[in-house]
């Protein structure tokens, strides 16, 4: 996926924007900063792109392109998850605890074991994040600077545009911090 939106970074860099995708195991995070005038079209953009990106994925005939970005992109998280006990001894330490601490969380062993499944395909994927999305959207907003409320909902709007979770039982929690209060 972020190969596929370098190409909005680099646009939204140009207008004095940046943006970033993240992956985290209870979703994902979407994080903008710049000119508040242009980051709904921004994240707007970026989360139809998402959609998109994953309906392409879900298709029965995905591009020769998007199937090798997949292969590549699986190959490259299996070495690391096969370098992890390279990795600095704090961070194992670290690992470990969040292991102790968190339900549901899978040993590193266990991915690379689905990394490596032949079952494992783009598709699956793809099914696996819409039906994720398509239950619940979270939308929590930290929104800083020089802003109203009418911005920031324009902002949200924007996440909702992207139709990212369309159907999905929403719920929406924003924050609005003023630097002049």
């Amino acid at each position: 996926m972020r190969e596929d939106l370098n190409v909005h970074s680099y646009d939204a860099s140009l207008a004095g924007c940046n943006f970033n995708v993240g992956v985290h195991p209870s979703g994902f995070r979407i994080t903008a900063s710049g000119f508040s005038q242009k980051l709904p079209d921004l994240v707007g953009s970026v989360t139809k792109r998402i959609n998109t990106l994953i309906e392409e994925m879900c298709s029965p005939n995905p591009s020769p392109e998007l199937e090798k970005s997949f292969k590549t992109q699986t190959e490259n998280l299996l070495t690391e998850t096969q370098n992890f006990a390279y990795d600095p001894p704090y961070e194992i330490a670290s690992y470990n605890l969040r292991l102790l601490l968190e339900e549901r969380v899978w040993h590193v062993d266990e991915y690379a074991i689905a990394l490596k499944s032949p079952s494992l395909t783009m598709r699956k994927c793809a099914e696996v994040v819409r039906d994720c999305i398509s239950r619940r959207v979270n939308v929590h907003s930290l929104v800083m600077g020089n802003v109203d409320e009418a911005d920031v909902r324009k902002l949200v709007g924007a996440v909702e545009r992207g139709e990212i979770g369309r159907g999905a039982k929403r719920q929406q929690k924003h924050l609005i911090a003023h630097p002049h209060n």
